[in-house]
């Protein structure tokens, strides 16, 4: 008997640590026009990282949420995360952005363990 619920434990504990989500980060945004305290605010309620089309001279039908790579570097006001999904490939050095659908108005990326210091 031991040795079948010894057997039964280590498959179930092979199995939960095969389904659980690696972890990409940390990355942070600091705050600006487009990350303001309201949308921290809305990132911690919500566990999730919002992001629109490029409107700037990199203009691009995509939407894409961006941060920096790394901790939020301290003394800055902003958000600090991690998250579920990995970063678009062929990124700028040190500022990843996960990408949307063409056409889409937004994408949306789960954020954990979220640091807000635009309170």
């Amino acid at each position: 008997i031991f040795s079948t619920l010894f057997y039964f434990f280590f498959i179930c504990d092979a199995l939960m640590k095969a389904s659980s989500p690696h972890l990409y980060g940390p990355f942070h945004r600091l705050e600006s026009t487009s990350q303001t305290p309201e949308d921290a605010a809305k990132i911690v309620d919500s566990g999730e990282v919002w992001g629109r089309p490029a409107r700037n001279i990199y203009q691009s039908d995509l939407p894409k949420v961006k941060a920096y790579a790394g901790p939020l570097p301290e003394g800055e006001r902003g958000v600090q995360f991690f998250t579920t999904v990995p970063p678009d490939q062929g990124c700028v050095p040190n500022q990843p952005t996960w990408s949307g659908a063409p056409g889409e108005d937004w994408v949306k990326i789960p954020a954990v363990d979220v640091v807000n210091t635009q309170v």
